[in-house]
């Protein structure tokens, strides 16, 4: 792709892809590694090709039918599992950029999108907190209490059991609280938010939420 315009490489090399995508959706999954590898990662600064095309893939991913169908199971398939970590920049568990990345914000929009499509599966959530817990970081405290907000409201299925999800939204709020307490007291629907993931957190039994309760009934100083 590097060697082709960015119209070529849509004819050639994303729409056919796009194309199968519904019978061979590891084929996207290799193509976003790929992507990531040499088009986002290593590169100073980013072209508008590849926010441009990284964008065209991630549509077409959270546009179909397939994930609006696995968004309402309590679990993913393996490859679209695949497909929506790599989205947030997440494998294996971690994410590809650390907290000091300069283009996260670049791609805010599609994660909103990705939160609204998929973001309340309980699976899918636990590669939300890995990213805002580091490359996702500077989106604290807003957006991020908002996204997490706005999955939690929309989830049918436990989600804080599933991949300690509670104890590590838990530790993600400890720390957008030690690090952003006054603006969080100082705007309304942003307290709004926190006060309510943490007596949610509270409600399911996760020990460090009894502590960010407290903190947060304590009288500013």
């Amino acid at each position: 792709m590097r060697s082709l315009s960015y119209e070529e490489a849509c004819q050639h090399i994303l729409n056919p892809v796009r194309n199968c995508w519904s019978k061979a959706p590891r084929i996207t999954k290799d193509l976003l590694d790929g992507y990531i590898e040499y088009h986002i990662a290593y590169l100073e600064p980013l072209t508008t090709e590849a926010i441009s095309g990284w964008r065209e893939i991630c549509n077409w991913v959270l546009d179909s039918s397939e994930v609006v169908e696995e968004s309402k199971h309590n679990y993913l398939s393996n490859e679209i599992s695949d497909i929506l970590s790599r989205i947030l920049f997440v494998q294996l568990g971690k994410c590809w950029f650390k907290e000091e990345w300069s283009h996260a914000a670049l791609f805010s929009d599609i994660i909103e999108k990705w939160v609204e499509v998929i973001g309340h599966n309980p699976e899918a959530f636990s590669y939300l907190i890995t990213m805002l817990s580091s490359s996702g970081w500077q989106f604290a405290p807003e957006p991020t209490l908002g996204w997490l907000t706005q999955c939690v409201n929309a989830s049918t299925h436990p989600l804080w059991q599933e991949r300690d999800n509670g104890e590590r939204t838990a530790e993600l709020l400890q720390r957008i609280w030690n690090n952003f307490e006054k603006q969080i007291r100082d705007r309304t629907a942003t307290l709004q938010h926190y006060s309510d993931l943490v007596y949610r957190l509270v409600d399911a039994g996760v020990p460090l939420a009894g502590l960010l309760r407290q903190k947060l009934e304590q009288r500013s100083k």
